[in-house]
């Protein structure tokens, strides 16, 4: 996944080029013109637990039914793409805006917050508490049933670990059957910031272009999108399966055969492949060898039964006679990162 550049190192955590100017709280990439905060989710994570900030969408808008008013647009568009009973998921629910917007049109919808504060919010607002999950991550909840839908609408440009999330989402959707898995993502645009954006609680700020390309990464295609000054909403449905042609012109088959037929101990290979994962498994079956595939790509790494992985993540676990690295993302001047995790 993306989100691996930081301010420390200058890098942009979408496409990894060098950061340049800043704007408000900000720096700017002005490659995919995304946008990366200078504070830290640390910082800013008590304030999710106050009362006060359950409450403030209400506050600031007048009415809770200003609030739950302001989801019609979304409402609209995913009825276009989910059936009317489809279980669905609002991520960062706060006052149960959106539970019940999702609940009066038809959804049977649950809600997920990090503070006990945003379920007393939607009790308050009519919601039964049942249907409100409340935890430090989404990674900490056992939801016991999957969704074909998720909303996470205002909430990513808070959150300290976007692929994680998006990675979690794509695991807690049921995949595309006779249901459709839809996911909705809305958040500010950072090409149409303005001076009222400005908010100490977001981490980041998307470009279409930025926001598209990490759903992508994370196991999503999108559907239909949806811009404005300010903003954007991306409705997007879980891939089941990912298909890349074999390239003819593959060289490193011989170098990696000749390199299994070499060594000896556990094989490591970092992104799977038509030619290298099956080559591989086949070798080191006769070579009585233990192999392990990582890819991080859900879509991809399905196809040949390997494990997902998040590369910035990634901590060699046990020492390899070989180890074959190949991933495409992030993109390939990333692979020492790996490397040289391996060597020491």
């Amino acid at each position: 996944m993306a989100s691996v550049g930081n301010l420390e190192t200058g890098q942009c955590e979408i496409c990894l080029r060098t950061l340049t100017e800043k704007r408000w709280q900000f720096y700017h990439c002005p490659i995919c013109n995304h946008g990366t905060a200078v504070s830290t989710y640390d910082e800013i994570v008590e304030t999710y637990r106050s009362a006060a900030y359950a409450h403030h969408l209400v506050a600031s808008n007048g009415s809770f039914a200003e609030v739950k008013r302001q989801w019609t647009t979304n409402v609209g568009i995913l009825n276009r793409h989910c059936p009317v009973g489809s279980k669905a998921l609002e991520v960062g629910c706060l006052d149960g805006s959106g539970v019940s917007a999702l609940l009066d049109a038809g959804f049977d919808a649950y809600g997920f917050d990090v503070a006990e504060s945003s379920r007393l919010e939607c009790v308050r607002n009519g919601i039964d508490g049942g249907r409100v999950h409340i935890a430090d991550s989404l990674l900490d909840v056992e939801f016991g049933q999957r969704f074909n839908l998720i909303t996470i609408r205002e909430v990513i440009e808070h959150v300290p670990d976007v692929s994680e999330l998006l990675l979690r989402a794509y695991e807690l959707m049921e995949p595309n059957g006779l249901l459709p898995a839809v996911l909705m993502v809305q958040t500010p645009r950072f090409s149409d910031v303005r001076e009222e954006w400005r908010c100490p609680q977001h981490l980041r700020v998307y470009s279409t272009q930025s926001l598209v390309h990490i759903l992508k990464l994370a196991g999503f295609e999108v559907l239909e999108k949806l811009e404005w000054e300010g903003g954007v909403c991306i409705t997007c449905r879980r891939v089941e399966s990912m298909f890349i042609p074999p390239d003819p012109y593959s060289t490193h088959q011989r170098l990696l055969v000749r390199g299994l037929m070499e060594t000896t101990g556990p094989v490591l290979e970092l992104g799977c492949g038509h030619y290298s994962t099956p080559i591989v498994e086949e070798i080191c079956r006769n070579q009585n060898r233990e192999v392990t595939s990582l890819d991080n790509h859900p879509a991809w790494v399905m196809q040949f039964g390997a494990k997902t992985v998040r590369w910035d993540r990634f901590r060699p676990v046990s020492l390899y006679g070989l180890t074959f690295v190949d991933h495409a993302d992030p993109p390939h001047h990333q692979r020492w990162k790996q490397i040289l995790k391996l060597l020491t």
